[in-house]
């Protein structure tokens, strides 16, 4: 008896963790398809300096979509285990401090995207005008 559980709880286990893992599976190729589009089609269509900044920021997307992807992971065990318990107020309030979490990081992200692409910017435009100044 205590083998057939053995056999049912690795089974369960594999079977488990295979269907848990295909969609993230799929997110990751579908991310790294997207990301070829993009280089494919600025390389045709842009200079150089446009294909290496969308090239150079793959690895930026790659980085916040897995630190996205392991703290839901995180929440979703945390929440879980107070679901198991059967305690609602910590189900609610770790649902509520994830969806506090995750507002101040994608502000706190977006704060910084914005600063760099006014420096880009302005930067841009100080060599577009220091260019026109010498002909």
């Amino acid at each position: 008896m205590a083998n057939d559980t053995k056999k049912i709880v690795n089974r369960f286990t594999l079977e488990g963790n295979t269907i848990f893992s295909l969609p993230l599976f799929a997110s990751n190729l579908l991310q790294d398809l997207f990301n070829m589009t993009d280089v494919a089609v600025i390389g045709k269509l842009s200079s150089p300096e446009d294909l290496g900044a969308v090239g150079s920021t793959t690895i930026l997307v790659t980085l916040f979509t897995g630190f996205l992807i392991g703290l839901e992971n995180g929440i979703n065990a945390l929440i879980a285990k107070y679901l198991g318990q059967r305690n609602s107020k910590n189900v609610h309030d770790a649902l509520h401090t994830s969806l506090y979490l995750v507002y101040i990081f994608s502000w706190v992200i977006t704060a910084i995207f914005e600063i760099a692409y006014f420096l880009y910017a302005y930067k841009r435009e100080l060599k577009k005008s220091n260019d026109g100044d010498s002909c």
